[in-house]
Parts: structure tokens; sequence; C-alpha cells
């Protein structure tokens, strides 16, 4: 009987400490160490972002260069036309107001000269920047101004891809309303017209073939004509059209991950080309408010807001506008799924305390019985003097159980106390971040909000808590268990904790003790990866004295 007293108490020692293990693991929960296949692509573009001074600098310069060109000796009008073009090229996707400059300048002196194909190709690209501008009214001006019918055979064709381009932009602005399908029905008018005359292997007309490709069902023949042809390109803006495009095309199919990925190509190229006038960045921004990564999608769409505000044109800066408002929802939204985890570490906290609470009552009976026992025994000694040496090693038995189940109380006594104290803090630490984040939101503070959200002060200190929790714990429960795990492993491989009281290796051996064997669900406990925590145990066993039955020696192994 007694040893069965003896036993219990052993297993309502372990329930308990897993118990308090698996609370703490409800705690930080919220924190995921996954392994993303696209994080090398983000780490290249928040490094290219960091980086992004440096590039518009080296931009800057190159564009200085070309310009001391117009100014150079002997430069005659057809040097100085070929130049602003250059310019042109240049400023086009950097800065609308200098773009616009050049190609003005190069419809006035053309138009002197009497260039007349000239000054329409000229004014072809002066509809672009207008639109991108959206000052369409202005763009459809120009592009109603430029004779059809005297268009040559090389800017015909550019002159329909600027109509379709045109249109599209309405489109795009009108989304939505009534008008959106009128204008959309020009797009596909025009780019029909353009594919009639651009040559097969012309980007204009492969990509306005995709893209009737993907308007009419065939996505998979719109991706294959895409990712053929952008083999072929190797940077500039065009390679970043193609990345958008095709990211646009597989969300069509449902890939998301492939949506992601080749978004994040596209802005990275538009980055390392200091390309301002692009859409990855923001649409990057908008599918990362979907995947609830609410800091990064806002530090996204910052950047994507001053590239706008760079570029100079009002419809880009309108665009990432508007997704500020799903910012503040997501913040709402993050806000209420925190209040819901503490809610719920709120009630496994009770939950454990009223077991606890009924352990202790239960041990409390359990001490009566014994006591009651031992008064028995000592009344059998007087009574058999006979069995006088097999009463004493009975009663020395009832002492060291007594002993046993005492220090039990003690121990369960001290960590009531120590994981209320823990829930405590994470409460209120949780409860001072809402109140702070409340109060920035409320004062749209949204650069402070970031930083806030950003800041990894909280989690550390709350993560030091939690191991300094976890190796008091288990150093109280077995006093001996570093020296216990050292004799399971060679001489020349045994641990020695530094700084912390346990080491890594030490926390996954003492989970092993209590009953851990899954390596998600220990890599989720000690938040690390399920490969370091395979690597660790597999480092373990070769060290291991008894290399097979290592782990069984370990959950066998007493304080």
């Amino acid at each position: 009987m007694l040893f069965g007293f003896s036993s219990y108490l052993h297993t309502m020692r372990d329930t308990y400490l897993t118990i308090c293990v698996f609370v703490l693991f409800l705690a930080n929960s919220s924190v995921v160490f996954a392994n993303d296949p696209l994080r090398a692509h983000y780490h290249t573009l928040d490094s290219l972002l960091q980086q992004e001074q440096k590039i518009v600098t080296k931009k800057q310069e190159r564009i200085e260069l070309i310009r001391e060109g117009l100014g150079a000796r002997g430069m005659t009008d057809d040097d100085r036309y070929q130049i602003r073009m250059r310019l042109y090229d240049e400023y086009m996707a950097f800065r609308c107001d200098s773009a616009m400059k050049y190609i003005v300048e190069n419809i006035e002196s053309e138009r002197s000269r009497g260039h007349l194909d000239r000054v329409h190709a000229c004014k072809l690209r002066l509809s672009h920047l207008l639109a991108v501008a959206g000052l369409f009214d202005k763009a459809r001006t120009v592009l109603q101004n430029i004779p059809v019918d005297e268009l040559s055979e090389t800017t015909l064709p550019e002159y329909y891809n600027a109509m379709q381009e045109y249109y599209l932009f309405m489109s795009e602005q009108a989304r939505g309303t009534v008008y959106s399908q009128e204008y959309q029905d020009s797009v596909v008018m025009y780019r029909e017209r353009m594919i009639a005359l651009h040559p097969k292997d012309d980007y204009f007309r492969i990509f306005s073939e995709a893209t009737y490709r993907a308007e009419t069902g065939d996505v998979d023949g719109a991706i294959e004509l895409l990712e053929n042809y952008r083999r072929k390109e190797q940077g500039g803006r065009i390679h970043s059209v193609l990345m958008s495009t095709l990211a646009y095309f597989y969300s069509l199919k449902g890939d998301i991950q492939k949506r992601e990925e080749y978004l994040l190509l596209s802005a990275i190229n538009d980055e390392r080309c200091a390309i301002r006038e692009n859409n990855s960045l923001r649409e990057l921004s908008m599918l990362l408010l979907e995947k609830g990564e609410t800091e990064r999608a806002f530090r996204y769409l910052n950047a994507s807001m001053a590239d706008a505000s760079f570029y100079g044109t009002r419809l880009r800066n309108l665009q990432a506008a508007q997704l500020m408002p799903q910012i503040e929802d997501a913040y709402y939204q993050a806000r209420s799924r925190a209040q819901n985890i503490m809610i719920a570490l709120l009630v496994a906290i009770s939950l454990v305390a009223l077991i606890l609470i009924i352990s202790r009552i239960y041990r409390s009976r359990l001490i009566r019985r014994l006591e009651e026992a031992n008064a028995h025994n000592k009344e059998m000694n007087r009574q058999l003097e006979q069995t006088v040496g097999q009463l004493n090693d009975a009663n020395e038995q009832l002492s060291q159980t007594n002993r046993v189940i005492k220090e039990s109380g003690r121990i369960k006594e001290e960590y009531i106390g120590r994981f209320f104290e823990l829930g405590g803090v994470f409460i209120n630490k949780a409860d001072e971040q809402n109140k702070r984040s409340s109060r920035l939101l409320r004062d749209r503070k949204f650069e402070e909000l970031m930083k806030e959200l950003k800041s990894e002060r909280n989690l550390a200190e709350l993560t030091n808590d939690y191991f300094k929790q976890f190796d008091e714990a288990i150093l109280s429960i077995y006093p001996h268990f570093v020296e216990r795990v050292n004799a399971l492993l060679e001489e020349n491989s045994r641990i020695v904790p530094h700084g912390e009281k346990l080491t890594t290796e030490l926390r996954i051996v003492a989970l092993i003790r209590l009953g851990f064997t899954d390596n998600q669900r220990i890599a989720s406990i000690l938040r690390s990866s399920i490969t370091t925590i395979y690597t660790y145990r597999s480092k373990l066993k070769a060290k291991a004295k008894q290399k097979e039955s290592f782990e069984e020696d370990v959950k066998r192994m007493e304080e």
C-alpha cells in the first residue's frame, strides 16, 4: 500500500510539471518559427530597401553623365534628340516630371524641324506619362490630336499600344463602376489592332497575346508565353512588368505561393533598377495583409507610397492610400486575437490552479492515512516484540514516504505562487502593450505604431522569464539533474552549463524525461526549429555511453 502511495505522488509530480510547461507553451504559442522558402527573397528585398539611397544616387549620377552630353561641342540636332530620348528612358519610371520635360523638348524641336513622325512618336510617350500621372483628359487630348492616317508603319503599332494602355488605366480607375467594361472593350479592340501589326517576337505583341489568353481562360498558355520571353530579358522595367504580370496570372490559377514569389522578384528588380513607377511593392503589401503579416505590410506600403511621391504621380499615391484602412482593420483584428489568447491563458491558469487545489486536498488525506498507519504500526511494535526488527524497517519506510509527500507538497506550494506570478506578468505586459498600441492608433502615429509592433524587447523579456522558470522548475524537481545526465554520457562529452542554469541540450533531455518525444512539440516549447531539435537529439545520442537505449535511460532517470 505504501509503495502505491509513493508511485501516485511521483505521477502527480510529473503531471504537475507537464501541465506547467504546457501553460508556458500556450503563453508563447503566438511565436512560430517556420521554414519559409521565400525567406531569401524577402532578405534580398529588405536589403535593397535599406540601400535605396545609394541606388538612387548611382542612378542620378548616371543620368547626369548623359545630361552633360547636351552641352557638348559639336552636337547636332539629331544628337541632342537622341540624348533627350535616352534621358526620357532613364526618367520614365524614375521621375515623371523630368521625363515629361525632355519628351516635350523633343516634341518642340522636331516640330520646328518638320520631323512629324518623330513628333507623333514623342507624343505617344507623353500620353503614357500623362496617363500614369492620372491626367487622363490631357492624355486623351494628346492622343486625339495625333493623325492616325499620317503615322508610319513603325509608329502606328505604338499608337495602338498607347490607346490600349490609356483605356487600361481608365478601366482600373473606373473599377467597380458601370463604365469599367466599356473601357475594357476599347482595350480589347486596340490590342487586336496592335497584335496584327507588331512582329511575332516583339515584346508588346507577346505581352498582349498573353493577356488575351488569360482573359479568355487559357491561363497556362499565357504563363508559358511570358515565361519563355522573360528568359530573354534580364533586368530593366520590362523584366519587372513581366514578373508582376506572371504573379497576376498565377493568382488566377490559385497558386498563391507563385504569386508571392513573382511579386517579390518584380519588387526586387524595381529596387535594384531604381524603378519608382511600380506596382509590385504595393501588391505585395496587400498579399502580406491577407497573410496577417501586418508589420511588414505596413513597411512595404510606406515604401510604395514614398516611391509614388518621389516619382510624382497622383494615381499611384491614391492606390497606395486606399490600403491604409485595411491596415487599421488588420491591427484591430490582431488586437482581438491577442485578447482571445489572454482569455485562453486565464482559463488555462484557472484550470491548473483548480487541479493543484484538488491535488493538495487529496495529499492531505493521504498524509492522514499514513499517520494512522504509522500509529497502528507503533501499537503493533508494543504488542509484538518478536517482530521489532520488521516494524522498525516499516517505520523507516513510512518516515521516508512521509518526507517525500511533504517535500512534494512544498514544491507544489512553491510553484502555485510561481506560475500565478508568471501568468500575472504575462497578462500585465499584454495589457500594457494593448494600451500603448491603442494610444498610438488613436493619435494616428503610424510610424511609432510600426516601431512598437516591430520591437522585440517585450518578447525577449518574456522569453528570458520563460526559460528561467523552466530551468528552476527542472532543477527543483530533479536537484541532481545535470549529474544524472552526464553519467549517461561519455567522459569527454559531458555538458557543463555556462551562464544559464541549463543549456538547450539539457532542456531537451528534461522534456524527454517528462515524456515529450515528438520533435514538433519539443521545438514549440523551446522556441526552436524542428531541424535544430533533431540535430541536438542526434548529437546527444552520439555522445551517450549506451547509444541505442539513451532516451529510455533518460526516462528512467531518478532524482
